[in-house]
């Protein structure tokens, strides 16, 4: 039968359990410590791997190796994708030169030399088309003329390269021959051709109609697209009253561009540094009105750079000197001596790459009040514009006060590859979109986002 819990017998074994139990010693308290250690895990006790051990070893090794595999993997499939989802641009280079260092002080050529790694940080393939070799690092080079069709046909003209850039010589022909029907194999339907050098090859734009043509860097005087991308407002502003016509939502400024890290900063400034001027020796170009700044100031250093002979402005001036033509390397090397630089244009200056060139170096740069120094020059800051033979005077006076850091930085956040590589990347964006919807697409490659700030 049960025993309920409220009996006596039950109480009286219950009070007896308590007791026996309170008599005995907790059977915890009486382990020992060497016990309580015998209990625990001994890999408690034992000492932990070091770091570089469990890195050095080779599970770790390879699950890494897997890791790294398979974000390359990934990367390389979304660079593939962003590749195909674009047209091919296709650079058309100049007929009259070399796409190298040894042709940078030409300015259309230097542009064609620095574009392709320009576009290559936005995603897109560049095809170029040119003479002997490229040294830009397009995607695919097209050779047109080898080297020794090229140095026996094109004229080799210290003087000026210009001189040489004339459509109808035999040079001219046979690149543009060649050039039409290596096009007619690599263009496709909505791919983006680009002509650095205005009519050069017109007869390309009606030949290859299912392309889209664009003026990619207008500095030249007679350009004739629709689809045109200046070098400055200036530059736009002329040739839009030149030739009578309005604004146009498919002309564009973008300024010319340049990979800063070939322009080292130079911040030591002497007062016995010289005065320079590099560029074509042309009186367009000033040549001038240096001849009067060095006739007033004896004291001063000049150097002068450039194609062109010197001797009709400064054979009597015993304070300047002629340097020859620069190239490569040399540009930067002449730059890091100088001054101050001298650009005394006297017809509406495109752009004035020479004067950018200095700026990235830190060297102040002097010049006309107009044209395209509006843009380049920050008044006060990174130069000085003149429209007097007093303010060139007092200007050079004053340059050594400006801050060199100062130019430099602001240069290059404003003419670097990957600055100006935004802008054309939103153009050839704008420009693709013609084939769908255009300028009525929703879509902006240009405004900000400023919600996210």
């Amino acid at each position: 039968m049960p025993v309920s819990s409220s009996s006596p017998t039950c109480h009286s074994m219950t009070t007896r359990s308590k007791a026996r139990l309170q008599s005995t010693p907790s059977l915890v308290s009486t382990i020992t410590t060497r016990e309580r250690t015998e209990l625990v895990p001994i890999e408690m006790f034992q000492k932990r791997p070091s770091l570089f051990k469990i890195l050095a070893s080779p599970k770790y090794i390879f699950l890494s190796f897997l890791i790294l595999l398979l974000v390359h993997i990934g990367y390389t499939n979304a660079e593939e994708q962003q590749l195909q989802e674009k047209p091919t641009l296709h650079m058309i280079g100049l007929f009259h030169t070399i796409t190298s260092l040894n042709y940078s002080h030409c300015a259309f050529t230097g542009k064609v030399l620095r574009f392709s790694r320009m576009m290559h940080r936005y995603g897109w393939k560049v095809v170029e088309y040119g003479n002997v070799l490229t040294e830009s690092g397009a995607d695919e080079f097209v050779p047109l003329m080898n080297r020794t069709e090229f140095l026996s046909i094109v004229p080799q003209n210290n003087a000026f390269h210009g001189d040489v850039a004339q459509m109808g010589t035999p040079w001219h022909r046979l690149f543009e021959e060649r050039l039409l029907v290596e096009m007619k194999k690599h263009v496709k339907p909505y791919d983006i051709v680009c002509h650095p050098f205005g009519r050069s090859h017109e007869v390309i734009v009606s030949q290859l109609s299912s392309a889209f043509h664009v003026e990619s860097g207008i500095g030249y005087p007679d350009s004739f697209l629709s689809l045109r991308i200046f070098e400055s407002y200036a530059k736009m502003h002329y040739t839009l009253g030149q030739q009578r016509q309005g604004g146009k939502n498919y002309n564009w400024v973008i300024p010319n561009y340049y990979d800063v890290f070939d322009w080292r900063f130079v911040k030591k400034c002497d007062d016995d540094r010289p005065i320079v001027f590099m560029g074509r020796l042309t009186e367009v170009k000033g040549m001038s009105v240096i001849k009067e700044i060095a006739e007033r100031m004896p004291e001063r250093r000049f150097l002068i750079a450039g194609q062109g002979d010197p001797s009709k402005w400064f054979a009597n001036l015993t304070n300047v000197e002629y340097v020859g033509v620069l190239v490569g390397r040399e540009r930067h090397q002449f730059l890091s001596r100088a001054y101050a630089m001298l650009m005394p244009t006297t017809y509406v200056e495109p752009f004035g790459g020479a004067g950018v060139e200095a700026q990235l170096v830190g060297v102040p740069l002097i010049s006309s009040n107009y044209g395209c120094f509006a843009e380049t020059i920050e008044h006060g800051q990174s130069g000085f514009r003149c429209n007097t033979l007093g303010d060139w005077l007092e200007a050079i006076r004053q340059a050594e006060y400006l801050d060199r850091k100062y130019i430099s930085d602001r240069a290059r956040s404003l003419y670097g590859l990957d600055a100006v590589g935004k802008q054309y990347d939103a153009v050839f964006k704008m420009i693709y979109d013609l084939k769908d919807g255009g300028w009525y697409k929703n879509v902006s490659y240009t405004i900000p986002d400023l919600s996210r700030h």
